[in-house]
């Protein structure tokens, strides 16, 4: 609903205008009644004839079912001057449905993106007619903007009207009061327990699909849902470390973890079993964990401390949540690699500091400074052991560009200073021998 929304709000109409919409699936067919609820008259195309009649009989005014019939409609019913705005709704590959938008808008109007449909464009007549093509980007503003969706910060209700919260509520709202109709829509009902081979059917596309599906859930769900539900699966049944190897557990199943830490660690197979997976995300985390066919699966990382037949945590999760990780794996008597920075404060590091020395038996904490055992700095060490003047150290970084949102810059991150630049201090720790002193920073010109 949304989706429809945020496509309408991109095409602007006025009421009484003519808007085409091209493609009557669900996001079409809500769309041609948010038309006819701004007052607009509706010319919907499908190639499905039923989807067609569907869309008439909730109140589309025009259909057609095939293109050349559609231009020959939109052309009477517009007095031959073309629609003012047309919603593109479709999902196909071709670039027939982008140039059919172009034909049928008069000269100065409106094409909308909504679906994913081929985009080359017929030059010639985009040009000619002046028209403008417009981006819908699903649910509205604040979509893919990090500090909208995940941190929470609404836009000023003054100069952003409409977000993707105000979008969904508008459209329940219309649903509530009748004056969308989305009941019609619904051509199946299943149960929950139905859903993945129904999934299946639709990915499938064969036979006649349905249009709309409600997925039901049992009536003791709501009783469910304030049970707790359990965070651990059981990938396969558990195998004990042959050869005495170490068995670890990955927290973090992200691109780092999964593409550089695990790989390293199966360089080492003699040592080390990954026998666990802790990730929130279940789709990322499951897919890696059924691929490597791990014993555990689990979103809890408690459940992996208490386990005693796991021996290492390898913490690869963002920075801002290692020093609270580390400090809760210590404590549960786990041996702990976790990926740099420690920590992203002086309180978190002073606290992971205090805990360790507190424990009776200290396990290996390890933190994620490689370039140290290069071979290179290594040898680089070696030769400056007997030196007696002062040591200056010129490290040069090609780190590449990080856009400014991106969450390396944010509270999760720390900035590239602690998150990045550590490991260049680490090496300057490595080759001097000494603690540091003091940091200073200067500014340059980007320019320069």
């Amino acid at each position: 609903g949304a989706i429809a929304m945020q496509g309408v709000r991109r095409a602007a109409p006025q009421l009484g205008e003519r808007v085409c919409v091209l493609g009557l699936g669900m996001i079409g067919q809500i769309s041609a009644q948010l038309l006819r609820a701004a007052g607009c008259d509706v010319i919907g195309l499908d190639l499905d004839g039923g989807r067609v009649a569907r869309a008439q009989s909730l109140g589309m005014r025009y259909g057609a079912s095939d293109a050349d019939a559609f231009r020959a409609l939109v052309r009477d019913v517009t007095g031959g001057h073309g629609a003012d705005q047309t919603i593109m709704t479709a999902a196909t590959k071709s670039d027939a449905v982008i140039n059919l938008a172009m034909d049928v808008t008069r000269r100065k109007g409106r094409v909308v993106i909504v679906g994913d449909v081929g985009l080359k464009v017929d030059r010639n007549v985009f040009y000619q007619k002046e028209i403008d093509l417009l981006m819908s980007t699903s649910y509205g503003p604040g979509r893919y903007d990090a500090s909208y969706e995940l941190e929470g910060h609404d836009y000023p209700f003054a100069y952003v009207r409409w977000t993707e919260n105000r979008n969904m509520q508008s459209f329940l709202e219309l649903a509530a009061s009748g004056r969308i109709a989305v009941a019609p829509l619904i051509d199946r009902v299943v149960s929950i327990d139905e859903a993945p081979a129904l999934y299946r059917t639709l990915a499938d596309a064969e036979g006649d699909l349905p249009l709309g599906v409600l997925i039901q859930y049992s009536p003791d769900a709501a009783d469910a849902s304030e049970r707790s539900a359990p965070t651990t699966v059981a990938i396969r049944r558990a195998r004990a470390p042959a050869d005495g190897r170490i068995a670890y557990a990955l927290v973090g199943a992200g691109s780092f973890g999964t593409s550089m830490l695990v790989p390293q660690m199966d360089r080492c197979r003699d040592r080390y079993l990954l026998k666990a997976v802790v990730s929130r995300n279940a789709a990322q985390g499951g897919n890696f964990a059924r691929d490597r066919g791990v014993d555990v699966l689990t979103s809890n990382l408690d459940d992996v401390l208490a386990d005693a037949s796991i021996d290492l945590v390898v913490i690869a999760t963002r920075h801002h949540e290692h020093a609270a990780q580390v400090k809760r794996s210590i404590e549960a008597g786990k041996h702990v690699f976790v990926e740099k920075p420690l920590a992203l404060t002086w309180e978190e590091l002073s606290s992971i500091a205090a805990t360790y020395t507190s424990l009776e038996t200290r396990t290996a904490l390890m933190v994620g400074f490689n370039r140290r055992f290069s071979p290179a700095l290594e040898i680089l060490k070696a030769r400056l052991a007997a030196r007696r003047s002062p040591l200056m150290i010129e490290y040069r970084v090609n780190a590449g560009y990080i856009p400014l949102d991106h969450w390396v810059h944010g509270t999760q991150g720390g900035g590239r200073n602690i998150g990045e630049a550590c490991h260049m201090y680490d090496v300057f720790r490595f080759l001097a021998g000494a603690a540091v002193r003091s940091i200073g920073a200067a500014a340059i010109d980007p320019a320069s």
